[in-house]
């Protein structure tokens, strides 16, 4: 998922958000809500499963739009625009897993989820 770009994990101005934009509708929704069409129809993909792998470019410029709102905000946006967007509930998965690029972790206290009780043989 680290070359990803469209179904990418995306820092807000106060969490992480993650962004499922790899099929081609909705990339579509998103670019135009968010105002810039020109993202969509410069690069409008393939119908299913393009996550516009190693788009450096793309990257950068959907991290900064991702840092101008707020989580709550991309998660109304998504609803009113047709885009899945989610929360995510901790920080990047690694350290060097986003490389600096998308979300470099930022010390954040968290809740441990325990493991079930329950375990299958």
């Amino acid at each position: 998922m680290t070359e990803s770009v469209r179904y990418q994990y995306y820092r807000s101005r106060d969490g992480i958000v993650l962004l499922m934009a790899s099929e081609r509708e909705f990339w579509k929704n998103f670019a135009y809500g968010v105002g810039r069409p020109e993202l969509y129809e410069q690069q409008p993909g393939a119908k299913y499963a393009d996550h516009a792998r190693g788009n450096t470019e793309l990257r950068a410029i959907l991290r900064d739009i991702f840092a101008s709102r707020s989580s709550a905000e991309w998660l109304d946006f998504g609803m009113k625009h047709n885009t899945p967007i989610a929360p995510s509930n901790r920080p990047c998965p690694e350290p060097s897993f986003f490389q600096g690029s998308v979300c470099a972790p930022k010390p954040a206290p968290y809740a441990v989820r325990p493991p079930p009780p329950v375990r299958f043989r």
